[in-house]
């Protein structure tokens, strides 16, 4: 959906290795890091070529995608967010 503010969707999708076409806009834009772990349209009109190169491409991608929607779990987060809080030095 254009821009959709995260995607969790998008990402619980990535995790099992489904390669994702989305908005290029909002947070899935991010999430698919501009179109390195996936497939990006502005117009809706794209999407049926866009699919068709998906499913040529998915088995390519399984591995890439699992572990980009990694990169997104909780372990992860608390270590960003500590990173982020003692580089600010209180």
């Amino acid at each position: 959906m254009p821009s959709e503010h995260f995607g969790i969707a998008i990402i619980e999708a990535m995790a099992t290795g489904c390669l994702p076409v989305v908005h290029a806009s909002g947070g899935p834009l991010e999430i698919v890091d501009n179109g390195r772990y996936g497939l990006l349209y502005r117009d809706t009109r794209e999407i049926p070529e866009l699919l068709n190169h998906a499913f040529n491409l998915s088995m390519h991608f399984q591995e890439k995608v699992k572990s980009r929607a990694l990169q997104f779990d909780i372990k992860h987060f608390q270590e960003k967010f500590i990173t982020v809080i003692n580089n600010v030095g209180c």
